[in-house]
């Protein structure tokens, strides 16, 4: 107020205090001054919006008085009560494979915690938040779990709260084993090993032939094997799958085999190779499909530059001394006018690829089959035919054509071929082998 005015006037009957301007403006100033530490109540919404370290106010709410600090209001001379009424609700969706998540709510004690710390059981997965609800996360699929809650504030932790009912976490699936891909006539059909549930059942699967757009089978289908339908005929396919469930879908699976869609069943390529720059020693065909009545091999091959060029072809990694018998024969070579015939017992069948001429122009075509390949109950035949042309090779031009049967004395199924040329040198580059399958049904 002016020092220009006097107490008689500022008391005088024409003055009222309350409304007097010099007056309540020095009231607000002193009211706002953060040094003064004006003691104020109100519920906990209620506290003061930007309040300093030390200030003091008596929540009518919990009726408690509370001090502020640098971590925020807390009460002031209590440990914080045990938490109760404390419930759990599963929160599966989205939730990949065994990281399951709960948010766990509860009522406050009569003393409020700064903190609560929820922990389950079984696994003591746990979390702490200021306030209900708190998430736990990271929890095993089909796994039923109670919860515990304590509260801590300055003075200290309460006991724990009593356990929440049991909860079963759930997520989305583990993802399925892929198994063999087999191709028809614009379809496939899938195998495969379901994986667990997630906790909730699998409603249905998603294929996709390049591991990034998912289309769902429909209608569903969810159990092995699954038909993939509308696909383009003489194309070959890899398929990638996924499992779904009410949480959503799982990872993806490995890639399947490729297999050529469009022809029928009674005749498919189950694979082909075709030799590179460098050459390779052996050609391999492992994991043989058994779902077909014979087998059939073409082959392309562009032999070494030197010596005999035989095709040598082994089962199941077989190189036991004696266990191939074979019988060839072809049409005369240079100079003889008589064709041999050969009656063998080796450690493999062979086919007549070539004689080389001293470079690498010989090329050899041969067919063989092998019927019966599937069966464990007999000794497992083999017949091949073919030729092969020197194609000019130093001056030569040579060609001739060969016939063969030969016998592996197991009864086991084929489920691998090896094809090796003369005395492991390599097949040279653009060199084919192909493999088929064929039914009689």
């Amino acid at each position: 107020m002016s020092k220009a005015r006097d107490i008689s006037n500022l008391f005088s009957a024409s003055t009222d205090v309350s409304t007097d301007a010099e007056v309540t403006s020095a009231i607000a100033t002193h009211a706002s001054n953060t040094t003064n530490r004006h003691y104020k109540a109100g519920n906990s919404a209620s506290r003061p919006g930007s309040p300093n370290v030390g200030d003091i106010y008596t929540n009518t709410e919990t009726g408690f008085v509370e001090l502020y600090e640098s971590t925020g209001w807390s009460q002031v001379g209590a440990i914080a009560s045990a938490p109760s009424s404390v419930v759990a609700t599963n929160q599966g969706s989205g939730r990949a494979y065994n990281n399951g998540q709960a948010s766990v709510a509860f009522s406050a004690g009569t003393v409020a915690g700064k903190t609560y710390t929820v922990t389950s059981s079984p696994g003591s997965y746990t979390n702490t938040g200021s306030a209900s609800p708190v998430v736990v996360t990271g929890l095993q699929s089909s796994t039923q779990y109670t919860y515990t809650v304590i509260a801590s504030n300055n003075y200290g932790t309460s006991a724990a709260s009593a356990a929440s009912a049991g909860v079963t976490a759930t997520t989305v699936p583990q993802a399925p084993t892929i198994g063999t891909a087999t191709g028809a006539d614009q379809s496939a059909t899938l195998t495969f090993t379901a994986g667990a549930t997630g906790g909730s059942s699998i409603t249905n699967y998603k294929y996709s032939t390049d591991n990034s757009t998912y289309t769902a089978f429909s209608p569903a289908q969810t159990s092995s094997p699954l038909t993939i339908s509308s696909l383009t005929n003489g194309q070959n396919y890899s398929f990638y799958l996924k499992a779904v469930n009410a949480n959503g879908d799982s990872a993806a699976s490995a890639a399947s085999n490729s297999t050529l869609v469009g022809l029928t069943n009674d005749y498919q390529l189950i694979a082909s190779a075709v030799v590179g720059a460098g050459g390779t020693s052996v050609i391999t065909f492992d994991n043989i499909p058994q779902t077909y009545s014979s087998l059939e091999i073409w082959s392309l091959v562009k032999t070494e530059a030197t010596g005999a060029a035989d095709l040598h072809l082994r089962m199941n990694n077989d190189s036991g001394a004696s266990n191939y018998a074979w019988f060839t024969g072809y049409g005369p070579s240079a100079g003889s006018a008589t064709a041999p015939l050969g009656n063998y017992s080796t450690t493999y069948i062979t086919s007549v690829n070539g004689a080389a001429r001293g470079d690498n122009s010989v090329w050899g075509a041969t067919i063989w089959t092998i019927p019966d390949y599937s069966k464990n109950t007999k000794f497992k035949q083999l017949n091949h035919w073919g030729g092969f042309s020197t194609n000019g090779g130093s001056g030569i031009n040579y060609a001739t054509g060969f016939y063969g049967t030969g016998l592996w004395k197991n009864s086991a199924a084929v489920t691998r071929l090896d094809f090796i040329q003369t005395s492991l040198t390599d097949f040279n580059q653009y060199s084919i082998i192909s493999l088929f399958g064929l039914k009689d049904s």
